[in-house]
């Protein structure tokens, strides 16, 4: 059955729904981890990276430079990996984005309580709106005044979080920055024909890349054997400071090696899942169920986040979440209702020239 043709309505909630349990799981699993297993976030994100392309090279479909992609409409195409090692300059800017993105945001995650990087991450929409002034639609004024409330309620949440870290916030905002830049050009490519995996696929490429420079440069790398030492030959050492954050001080190992491994491995799919999902949130459906599916997400997160680790919130924060969340909703509204407008517009203008 084409579920995108015959149930569109269906298929992108499905979706949305996807993307929105599978991203908030990551964001609370990589605070648990950077928290109370193995606070180096520079090894968490090349697990993941390394984990995403073996997994592709292993279970996918090599094809060459020039086939066509699957020429079916249904939205189970995309559950079949195909990649190709053919890149483009496009190719290289989504994955150093991707990955500069990824890096500011788990340092962002660790300087931030989850409440508050939803907050932060919030400021996308604020980003979005900023570039839409070079294009201006019928909705880009309107949509100031909930921006402004979104805005007010982040930064009130933010500033009187108990936990607040300017770097944190300073790594969330180059995050944004980072994931619009990517996800609109990655969208561009899978558009102009490019498979999803593909695009998936080259993009981690070029992430692990800029990964290891980054681990190079700033005299990381050394955990990678740490981290092999640890966890594939059991070496107590390396897992004493691969679980603690000052490896100057000698103390005991905060996690066993299956708990490190473990909680690596199911991070790692996690994010396979939830890399997969964001690629195809943004192919299949509009800008704007990306819009609403991130307001969604962030108030599903951070619930969950207040709750699973009782976190201390002030009362300004509380209202700061409050003020965030209706602006959202109130924003993405506004988006919803100019385009059932214009869909309407166009159905009545295509009937008027039947007749």
């Amino acid at each position: 059955m084409n579920m995108l043709k015959e149930k569109p309505v269906l298929a992108s909630l499905l979706i949305c729904s996807f993307y929105s349990v599978l991203s908030t799981g990551c964001i609370l699993h990589n605070k648990y981890v950077l928290s109370s297993i193995m606070p180096h976030e520079s090894i968490l994100m090349l697990s993941q990276i390394v984990f995403t392309i073996s997994f592709i090279l292993l279970v996918g479909k090599r094809v060459t430079e020039g086939t066509p992609p699957s020429d079916s409409d249904s939205i189970w195409r995309f559950l079949v990996p195909r990649y190709t090692l053919y890149h483009s300059r496009g190719d290289w800017v989504v994955g150093v984005s991707f990955s500069l993105s990824v890096i500011t945001g788990i340092y962002c995650l660790s300087y931030l309580t989850v409440p508050t990087f939803a907050a932060v991450k919030k400021s996308g929409m604020l980003i979005s709106w900023l570039m839409e002034l070079q294009n201006p639609s019928s909705t880009t004024w309107t949509c100031l005044p909930s921006l402004l409330m979104v805005t007010f309620g982040s930064i009130a949440q933010t500033w009187f979080d108990l936990e607040f870290s300017m770097a944190g916030v300073v790594h969330g905002f180059l995050s944004c920055f980072f994931q619009s830049a990517s996800f609109e050009i990655g969208k561009r490519m899978v558009t102009h024909g490019k498979d999803l995996w593909s695009v998936l696929f080259i993009n981690s490429v070029v992430s692990l890349i800029v990964q290891l420079s980054y681990m190079t440069l700033y005299g990381d790398s050394h955990l990678i054997e740490t981290t092999i030492s640890a966890i594939v030959f059991g070496n107590e050492q390396s897992l004493q400071l691969l679980t603690n954050k000052n490896p100057d001080i000698e103390h005991a190992a905060r996690a066993t090696r299956g708990q490190v491994g473990g909680h690596l491995l199911l991070n790692c799919v996690l994010v396979l899942l939830m890399n997969f999902s964001v690629f195809l949130n943004c192919t299949v459906n509009s800008p704007l169920a990306h819009v609403v599916t991130g307001n969604v997400k962030a108030n599903f997160t951070t619930i969950c986040a207040i709750i699973l680790f009782s976190l201390n919130v002030h009362v300004i924060g509380y209202l700061g979440i409050s003020a965030a969340a209706l602006g959202g909703a109130w924003f993405s509204w506004i988006k919803y209702d100019a385009e059932c407008k214009r869909k309407a517009a166009q159905v009545i203008a295509l009937e008027s020239g039947d007749k």
